[in-house]
């Protein structure tokens, strides 16, 4: 599949143009050199802009909805060549979690993980899914797609 980028050059759209345009404002509040784009404004600006399904206020595992490509829209700063951020929040299992620690907890982070994506899937009849990252360094937006997929779930008993 094209980059989002790569569709709107194609379309003569206005994505890449909104963006800009948000981003040049944010300087307005802020003597920050990396522009600021609340996460509410890039999805709605990608929704209208490729007249995708707004998920955002869903609660899912996706932001987005593409012609069944379920889409996770992010923005954060990125001041080097890589970055950490969070990818799901599960603040209504937080008590079940606490029971857990180490390797048990990441397996059922997983675990959860993986129904909340299988739950999207048949509730927006999702076939594929990617991450739509939009990230502010320096004076500039770097926008690229990466994978969103399940994460693989093999134990092995020893």
């Amino acid at each position: 599949m094209k980059s989002f980028a790569e569709i709107d050059i194609e379309n003569k759209g206005n994505y890449l143009k909104l963006l800009s345009v948000v981003s040049k404002l944010s300087g307005l509040f802020s003597e920050s050199a990396i522009p600021f784009i609340n996460y509410r404004v890039a999805e709605n600006i990608f929704c209208r802009s490729f007249d995708a399904g707004n998920l955002s206020r869903s609660d899912t595992a996706f932001d987005a909805n593409y012609n069944s490509v379920g889409i996770g829209l992010k923005t954060f700063v990125c001041n080097s060549n890589n970055s950490t951020e969070k990818v799901a929040e599960f603040n209504s299992l937080s008590r079940v979690l606490a029971e857990f620690k180490g390797k048990d907890l990441a397996y059922k982070l997983a675990e959860f993980r993986n129904e909340r994506i299988d739950l999207a899937n048949r509730l927006y009849n999702i076939e594929s899914s990617l991450y739509h990252i939009v990230a502010r360094k320096d004076s500039e937006l770097v926008l690229f797609e990466t994978d969103y997929d399940k994460i693989d779930i093999k134990i092995s008993i020893l």
